[in-house]
């Protein structure tokens, strides 16, 4: 079974795959290519094209819109890891540490700084749907602490109410 290098039609993962295939499944979305055209489109983003004497190489990973936008929808692990090795400046990469390493939104970020990344990482028409999507979850996650704080002020007075009486001699239960 020769490996060969490709790239996957739908999301641009870099692929190795077994060229004597008809087809496969991208392991990065799940989008079923025509391996042929996985390896064509590899070789045509990994070309080195000569022009009037400039050597120019097109390195064969994504833009960065395309590669964050990617992981948006995914979650997976390995598009974040090339988004950040490959645009380690991009201040979207601060966007990465509201999520925890599975995919979740972090339930310990302090849900006014995660609005904040949100607001500043997902900007434009591009990202609106996320930023809706993610500041819908973040207001949710607000109304969930409060309730989790409500609930624990009660056990609270329960508790010190139950303590007073017992200090105070009465019988409970």
């Amino acid at each position: 079974m020769p490996l060969v290098k490709a790239q996957c039609t739908n999301c641009g993962g870099t692929l190795e795959v077994d060229n004597t295939k008809d087809a496969a499944i991208c392991p990065y979305c799940n989008t079923p290519y025509i391996v042929d055209q996985a390896i064509n489109k590899f070789n045509v983003s990994n070309a080195n094209i000569n022009i009037q004497g400039a050597n120019i190489n097109v390195s064969g990973h994504l833009d960065a819109d395309t590669m964050f936008e990617n992981w948006l929808v995914t979650k997976d692990e390995r598009l974040k890891n090339d988004f950040l090795y490959y645009y380690a400046t991009d201040p979207r990469k601060e966007y990465f540490t509201i999520w925890t390493d599975n995919g979740f939104l972090n339930p310990n970020i302090d849900p006014d700084k995660a609005e904040e990344i949100i607001n500043r990482c997902l900007i434009g028409p591009r990202y609106a749907s996320y930023r809706d999507e993610m500041l819908a979850k973040i207001s949710k996650m607000r109304k969930t602490k409060k309730q989790d704080r409500i609930i624990l002020a009660v056990i609270i007075a329960v508790l010190v109410a139950l303590s007073i009486a017992a200090l105070l001699g009465y019988q409970i239960l």
